[in-house]
Order: structure tokens, then sequence, then C-alpha cells
């Protein structure tokens, strides 16, 4: 496959993109992997430090016919070996982030399809489910602040919300 057509259309023109073997790389400083092909699936790094690029590149891969799915940033490198169940940790972390829950939401991608197809294909439910249960934990954790006598929670009240009903979210989507 001719991995420049995996660079978003906007930014083919770009020098700060560029193709090496197997992967996509942005120049942020040095280059960093953002998406690789193997066998006929793109396997996008979801690095949250390059946020706007791998939004444009989801948004460029969900108008194609490309069959992708999301992994872990530290995995490019040759050395880490491959932990699958890292995987769906990564997806509800980086799902609970606002900056990245936002610019999702805008361009309608559906992260939680694309993870529920990502367990069925790789992974397992049990293990999706304790991944889920450790984010949502730190998701919903909050502290008394005795000077404003009020809670504090980490989170904003958009991604709690989100996270209350996303595992019904998450078996609608595996029943469909």
């Amino acid at each position: 496959m001719d991995l420049y057509k995996l660079i978003p259309k906007k930014q083919r023109h770009n020098r700060d993109w560029s193709v090496g073997k197997d992967y996509v790389f942005f120049k942020k400083m040095h280059n960093i992997p953002v998406c690789y092909f193997e066998d006929d699936t793109v396997w996008v790094f979801l690095d949250l430090r390059i946020q706007r690029q791998i939004v444009e590149l989801i948004d460029h891969l969900q108008n194609s016919t490309l069959k992708f799915y999301f992994t872990h940033p530290e995995f490019s490198n040759p050395g880490e070996v491959f932990d699958i169940k890292k995987i769906p940790l990564h997806y509800f972390r980086c799902y609970a982030d606002p900056k990245f829950h936002k610019s999702i939401n805008k361009i309608e991608f559906d992260f939680i399809k694309n993870l529920v197809n990502f367990t069925k294909e790789f992974s397992d439910f049990e293990t999706l489910h304790a991944n889920f249960k450790i984010v949502q934990k730190e998701v919903s954790k909050k502290w008394y602040d005795y000077f404003s006598k009020k809670d504090i929670w980490d989170y904003p009240e958009e991604i709690r919300e989100d996270f209350r009903t996303l595992w019904r979210e998450i078996q609608i989507n595996n029943i469909l």
C-alpha cells in the first residue's frame, strides 16, 4: 500500500509529515511515529503529544475504506514488548482526556465502536471491563476542598457523565 495515502489530504504538502519503511511520521522536534500499516489494518499510535495531527488522521481514515485501530505509542519502539492488554487501558485514558474527547466528538467519530471492534478482534471483554473499571475510578475520584467547602473533581463534568454510561454503550455496540 502507498503510505502517502495515509497522510491527511490537507497535510500532504506539509514537510512535517513523512513516510519511512512501514511508518508514517510527524516531525515535532523529532520524527514521531503516527501510524503503521500491517495485515490490511492501519495501527494509529494514540499519542496525545500530537493530538491535533492524530485527530486529523482519524478524520481522514474514517472517511476512507481502511480498517484502523489504535495502539499505545510506546509500542512504536522496536525494543518494547507488544502487550495487547495495555491497549484498552490506553483507549480509555485517551477518551478521558478533555481536549481529545472534545476533538473526537467534534469530528463525530465513534471512538467506542472502534474500541469494541478492536476488542472483538484482538482481545476479550473481561480485560476491557477490568481496564474500564480502573479508568472509571480515576475519572470519578473527587476530593473535598475545606477552604471553599465544596467537592473538587480532577475531570470535567462532561467526562464524568460519559463514563457513568460508557459501559452500557460498550455493551450496546457489542450487540450491534
